[in-house]
């Protein structure tokens, strides 16, 4: 009997390892189905409808998106790779009262700043050069994008505060930013270290708003994430940077 059937299957287009998964599937279960009845023509016709669309494209906002969290977040980390190790003039401070934590907070604000600027430009480019019309508001992404600076700015103070010379923050900057690039979640599968690594929460972040429409609300869970891991960098580069005698 030739009567048609439908077979819906909603999968996250915006996780392209998950799409390709379950679309093997799919496609391996039809492949069966055919066999198994002796069917030789195509009569199973595959169809895949996008939702939650922003209007400018799918590819647009996906890369697009991974390639502005991957500058906002390294290109932070690398300016604050360099901002204790290599810092002459920061010895004269230490002379004074002023507290580790509050030099480390200091250089974290700071380019927590230049990261809203630079998150800024990064925005305003990604959506006039593809003309996209975003599910959610600029100020959001903003906000988004600035939380990422910090953990980018935490990141960079750490290297900072552990290295001993200019020399080895770059080489630890450089094994973290290829590392990251692995690990982003965005090429492989990297299982559970996608629930935790900064640059895939703040991914998952902007994508869930700016490609699905979610408010912060929303995605509470990965902003704690994101919130918590600069905490706990900020502190470990206190006291990292405490124990230290001198500055290289």
């Amino acid at each position: 009997m030739n009567e048609p059937t439908y077979v819906t299957v909603h999968v996250d287009a915006t996780n392209l390892i998950e799409q390709i998964t379950v679309n093997g599937v799919v496609q391996g279960a039809t492949i069966m189905f055919r066999a198994t009845h002796g069917w030789i023509e195509s009569e199973v016709f595959p169809g895949m409808m996008i939702e939650f669309m922003p209007e400018g494209g799918y590819v647009e906002i996906v890369f697009g998106g991974f390639i502005v969290i991957f500058s906002s977040y390294l290109g932070i980390a690398m300016t604050s790779a360099q901002s204790i190790v290599g810092d002459i003039p920061l010895r004269r401070m230490l002379l004074t009262p002023t507290s580790r934590l509050e030099v480390v907070i200091s250089k974290v604000i700071s380019y927590v700043i230049i990261g809203f600027f630079q998150s800024l430009l990064l925005i305003s480019l990604w959506v006039i050069a593809f003309d996209l019309t975003l599910n959610t508001e600029f100020a959001i992404l903003v906000l988004i994008m600035s939380l990422t600076s910090l953990t980018g700015s935490s990141t960079g103070i750490l290297i900072s505060s552990v290295s001993s010379s200019r020399l080895q923050a770059n080489q630890m900057f450089l094994f973290v930013m290829f590392g990251t690039l692995i690990l982003s979640g965005f090429f492989i599968d990297v299982g559970i270290l996608d629930d935790f690594l900064p640059m895939n929460q703040g991914m998952k972040v902007l994508i869930d708003t700016a490609f699905k429409g979610l408010n912060l609300f929303d995605v509470l869970i990965p902003i704690a994430k994101l919130v918590g891991f600069s905490v706990l960098a900020i502190l470990v580069s206190t006291f990292v940077f405490s124990k230290k005698p001198t500055l290289a």
